[in-house]
């Protein structure tokens, strides 16, 4: 709304508006319009300033209520108490007052929509072409198409944890149903994590994983990790991706792969052991006969290792079971033959009927093709 229009609207609801500047004083007056008497319209009336030492302007409002200046504040950012999260070229990250109330939508710090839904409140200063389209129609009830673009690009520009966090925190909510719609949009949810894993050191895992409660999500809390679950389809394509310092997205896969590495072995005499060490060393034959494994020809070499835990197992690969065949070492006179003993499972497959001695006889085949009778 412009000057002119505010001054109008002003006239109309019976306040009087006085401006003051060192320039003039001005008010506003009906006067009929020149040239056409019987045509009364709205006049800016000027007179010599009253206060021509003054700095700046003073606009005085008379006959406005106090609850109309503050439900007039209320469409404008400067007087909303909604706080700063992050600002961008594309606008501003802003953070809600009220949970219990919808977040807000302003464009160059006026209000012009509401979005019960949203994490964040925005305020978009960098215009894009259908938002000025939409703001020309209407700027009370402005719908999400017009500024939903822009929403996508504050978001995506922002570098902060105090926007990447709680972004990457809703994703907790996917399975639950209670995700904000910032995180339907699948390139903001993947550019949280990106954040989140620049400015902290997390690991991605899903829902199912995070339920497992495997050995591996301990290790990794107990490296310092802080675990965040992200939807199914979220966590198969963070694996491709890389934060913003172009370090890859550690899920739990990476985790493993990468706790597998970190083993290194540190091969020692037997001169430099600690007591313990040695203690330990010498029953080596001991260790080896109780493992099925014959030391008497081999030369052992003892090492050290900076982990106390064995490295973690593909999941995607199946153990055997102790019921499984085990396949013996060769017999020393007959290198060639194997002796196999499988176990009796026969017990796990009871007979299909209690009278074993009944037989099955075919049916004769009929001489139709689908099996009804010909005629």
């Amino acid at each position: 709304m412009g000057l002119k229009d505010a001054l109008a609207v002003f006239d109309r609801r019976g306040v009087a508006v006085t401006i003051r500047s060192p320039h003039a004083d001005i008010t506003t007056g009906r006067r009929p319009k020149d040239a056409f008497p019987d045509v009364v319209t709205l006049h800016a009336l000027v007179s010599p300033p009253s206060q021509p030492s003054r700095t700046g302007t003073d606009i005085a409002l008379a006959g406005v209520k106090d609850q109309d200046v503050d439900a007039a504040k209320r469409f404008f950012l400067r007087y909303s108490g909604e706080r700063l999260l992050e600002s961008t070229e594309y606008g501003d990250v802003l953070a809600r007052t009220d949970s219990a109330t919808a977040a807000r939508i302003y464009v160059k710090g006026l209000f012009v929509a509401e979005e019960p839904n949203f994490l964040f409140s925005y305020n978009i200063t960098r215009l894009s072409a259908a938002l000025r389209r939409a703001l020309n129609r209407e700027r009370s009830n402005v719908g999400r198409g017009a500024y939903s673009d822009r929403v996508k690009a504050i978001l995506t520009a922002c570098r902060s944890t105090g926007v990447a966090a709680p972004l990457a925190e809703d994703l907790n909510g996917y399975t639950a149903g209670r995700l904000h719609d910032e995180l339907g949009w699948r390139d903001v949810a993947l550019h949280a994590c990106r954040v989140l894993q620049t400015n902290e050191k997390v690991l991605f895992v899903t829902a199912w994983q995070m339920a497992g409660d495997t050995a591996q999500l301990r290790y990794a809390r107990d490296d310092g990790y802080r675990v965040v679950v992200v939807p199914e389809d979220i966590a198969r394509t963070l694996g491709r991706l890389t934060d913003l310092n172009g370090r890859p997205l550690v899920d739990l896969d990476r985790y493993r792969n990468e706790w597998n590495e970190s083993f290194s072995f540190t091969f020692v005499d037997a001169d430099a052991m600690t007591p313990a060490e040695q203690t330990a060393f010498r029953r080596t034959q001991e260790i080896g006969a109780l493992a099925g494994i014959n030391l008497t020809r081999r030369k052992i070499t003892a090492g050290r290792s900076d982990r106390l835990v064995r490295p973690q197992p593909d999941p995607r690969v199946h153990q055997a079971r102790q019921a499984a065949a085990q396949v013996p070492r060769p017999h020393l006179e007959h290198p060639g033959h194997r002796d196999y003993q499988c176990p009796d499972r026969s017990h796990q497959y009871p007979p299909a009927r209690a009278d074993q001695a009944s037989l099955r006889l075919p049916h004769p085949r009929s001489a139709h093709r689908h099996g009804r009778p010909s005629l």
